[in-house]
């Protein structure tokens, strides 16, 4: 400790002005200094398994039994996801079973009883198939949502 400052801020103030980003505020005889708190390395114990890798990696058989990498798969189309679908195309899964309930004209609790899904998931499946171009009709009857394929 070279300088000395009259208090604790302006020695904080000084260190920060040399540049240093971490420091310790050091007091002598009622006069305050700074030094460079630079921490102390710390020493990392490898794990169990840095050791076992370093293990394998030394024995020559270790290559040969390496999992050959997974293949890329193959893009199937689906024909499930509601934003593939259009109007007229087979439809299987849940969407069928929305179309066909629809299309007849279903309550929102008949088709969340039927699917097992909850409201708001039924609401999504059913606005996704607008946008795919089903004309879907929704009315009110007794407090309740019922949803029909508009002719």
């Amino acid at each position: 400790m070279t300088t000395t400052y009259s208090n604790r801020s302006n020695a904080a103030r000084a260190a920060k002005k040399s540049g240093l980003e971490k420091f310790s505020i050091i007091e002598v005889d009622g006069k305050f200094g700074f030094e460079d708190a630079k921490p102390a390395p710390v020493a990392v114990k490898p794990t169990k398994a840095d050791k076992r890798s370093a293990e394998m990696a030394d024995r020559s058989d270790f290559a040969a039994k390496q999992k050959a990498p997974r293949k890329a798969r193959s893009a199937k189309p689906a024909v499930r996801r509601v934003r593939d679908i259009q109007p007229g195309a087979a439809l299987v899964g849940p969407n069928a079973t929305i179309i066909s309930l629809v299309t007849k004209g279903a309550t929102i609790s008949e088709l969340m009883e039927t699917l097992g899904w909850q409201a708001h998931s039924v609401r999504g499946s059913l606005s996704r198939l607008g946008k795919a171009g089903y004309k879907i009709q929704r009315e009110r009857i007794a407090g309740e949502a019922r949803y029909s394929l508009e002719a």
